[in-house]
């Protein structure tokens, strides 16, 4: 992130001032000569200065001789922050959620933005000025270094290492080695593990890293053969991807996928092939996208709190100077419904 120049540096500093309340709303503010000679600044400086305080809502400049008088010492909201990504997954509906609430609590706004894939750097170009004040990015990839505003990546498994740039995820890694070690302690040693992740979803790796490093551990033969990674958007793709696997594996009892998404695909593809109740199907994000009774084991990443940790670490990088961010915040995954699954007897 660039080192903020002389206009920057004072409209914070009168920002942060009229935030405090030293300037009573109703009260006429510094003229412009008056903080021109303060901070030792061109007349064009503290006239854009004061033009931006005017657009954010705290001040309102007067006509001719009627000077500028404080408008809103508090106003809402006291920042804009841009999340760009997908909106229309419930998971990311739950993580939106703690991003609001967070952002609520500090008396900021978000402006929520999910345009199609070729419009990102379109985007990211209107975005990079005020009054946006900082991202919050999902799933789109890293953002160029050019990027002047400081970004938090939600849930990629990024470990971002220039200046300006966080990261906040759950355990991936973890929770699907918590997960593989679960249905290896019931007994199952004949285990698939099934993902359509693309490349950019770094997290997705990691969980798939976790089943297979813990397989590996306790001596599954023919790990890598058993890791299919394969396109399933309907039925029919999830039905001959199982066709495929049970024809090289055909004593599967277990089948690990690293979304909700994909084993209920899997799942309901596996009872139309009359194969309910031999196979036991696991899940990554916990959407439970059946009835309670019915919902299938999974790992729940819990996204509100990656919502909320992500959006606090990102109001820090914007609000305390020199603050580093953490390379990476784990918000720690938990398996649940896992004892719904047989034990191989």
């Amino acid at each position: 992130m660039k080192k903020k120049n002389k206009t920057d540096q004072i409209l914070n500093i009168l920002r942060d001032e009229l935030r405090s309340g030293l300037y009573e709303d109703g009260t006429r503010f510094p003229s412009e000569h008056k903080l021109m000679t303060r901070f030792g600044a061109a007349r064009t400086t503290i006239n854009k200065v004061t033009s931006l305080l005017s657009s954010e809502g705290f001040i309102r400049r007067g006509v001719r001789g009627s000077g500028t008088r404080v408008l809103n010492s508090s106003p809402f909201p006291r920042g804009l922050v841009a999340y760009l990504g997908p909106v229309s997954h419930p998971y990311y509906a739950r993580m939106i959620q703690g991003i609001q609430l967070s952002a609520a609590l500090k008396e900021n706004a978000v402006c929520v933005m999910s345009p199609m894939e070729n419009l990102h750097s379109l985007v990211l170009e209107k975005i990079r000025r005020p009054p946006f004040c900082g991202l919050l990015a999902v799933s789109i990839g890293l953002v160029p270094d050019s990027f002047p505003l400081p970004v938090v990546y939600l849930d990629n498994g990024y470990e971002p290492k220039g200046q300006g740039r966080g990261s906040v995820t759950c355990s991936n890694g973890t929770g699907a080695a918590e997960a593989a070690e679960r249905v290896i302690a019931l007994g199952h040693r004949e285990i698939l593990v099934c993902s359509n992740y693309s490349e950019l979803e770094e997290s997705r790796k990691e969980r798939v890293r976790g089943f297979l490093d813990t397989m590996r551990k306790h001596g599954i033969r023919q790990v890598e053969k058993r890791f299919f990674h394969e396109v399933v958007r309907h039925p029919t793709g999830a039905k001959n991807l199982l066709r495929e696997a049970l024809a090289q594996f055909p004593k599967t009892t277990a089948i690990l996928t690293d979304s909700d998404d994909l084993a209920y695909t899997l799942y309901y593809a596996a009872r139309d092939l009359k194969l309910d109740g031999r196979i036991c199907f696991t899940g990554f994000g916990n959407m439970a996208y059946s009835s309670d009774s019915q919902a299938l084991p999974s790992v729940e990443q819990h996204p509100e709190e990656i919502g909320d940790r992500g959006f606090n670490e990102l109001f820090r990088m914007i609000t305390e100077p020199g603050y580093v961010p953490s390379r990476r915040i784990e918000v720690e995954s938990e398996i649940v419904r896992f004892d719904r699954i047989p034990p191989v007897r």
